[in-house]
Parts: C-alpha cells; sequence; structure tokens
C-alpha cells in the first residue's frame, strides 16, 4: 500500500477514510479468487469498484467538481502483468482526493487466486 505524504495523514478524517476505503475494497472483492485473471475480470472489477467510489463521490466524502478529479480505479494489464497473473495475483490500484482535487492519494490491493489444482 502506497502510504499518502505526512501532512495528508495529519487529519483523522483521511486516515479514516482510506482505512474504509481499504476495508471495504479488499472485503468486497474476495469474490475474484474463484475468477479466471484477464480483461473480462479487469472489467467487472473495475465497474464494481467505480460504482462504489461514485456513490461515495455524490455523497461528498471525496474532494473534486468531477468524478475524474475525486478517484481512479486502475485495473488492467498495466498493473496485472503476465508475472503477477502466474503468481496467481489480481492488482487493484485505487485512489482517492480527500483533501485537495488535484491530490489523488494511492492505494494497492492484491487478490490471491486460488487454483483448481
Amino acid at each position: 500500500m502506497a502510504s499518502p505524504s505526512e501532512t495528508e495523514w495529519r487529519y483523522i478524517n483521511a486516515r479514516r477514510l482510506f482505512m474504509f476505503l481499504g476495508k471495504s475494497i479488499f472485503n468486497s472483492t474476495h469474490w475474484i479468487m474463484f475468477e479466471n485473471n484477464g480483461p473480462g475480470l479487469w472489467v467487472r472489477i473495475k465497474g464494481q469498484l467505480d460504482g462504489f467510489l461514485s456513490g461515495l463521490f455524490s455523497q461528498g466524502y471525496f474532494a473534486g467538481s468531477t468524478a475524474q478529479q475525486a478517484y481512479k480505479v486502475v485495473v488492467d494489464s498495466t498493473n496485472n502483468t503476465p508475472q503477477t497473473i502466474d503468481q496467481g495475483l489480481v492488482v487493484i490500484d485505487a485512489g482517492a482526493a480527500v483533501n485537495k482535487p488535484a491530490e489523488i492519494a494511492l492505494f494497492r490491493l492484491t487478490q490471491l487466486q486460488i487454483s483448481s489444482t
């Protein structure tokens, strides 16, 4: 997990929000461990997380006037390389702007996939 700068962690609300986001996303993505890792799965994960983060954005959890300024989700071939796929991992990079719209603090989650062999 990439850690935001010390100034961002100075505010308890930012710490709590990122703890909530990390735990919520991790818990809601356990289903992916039983799926085939590839573009189809990545689209489904991105859709799920975009829906979750969009709901929080509309409730005022993030800074920014647009969703693009407020949060981002990356789950594609840039972070799911052949090496990570061979290790049975699905890598999800997510970020959100808590205090300033131009500054999105990123965190990384991985889910271990269970092989059928």
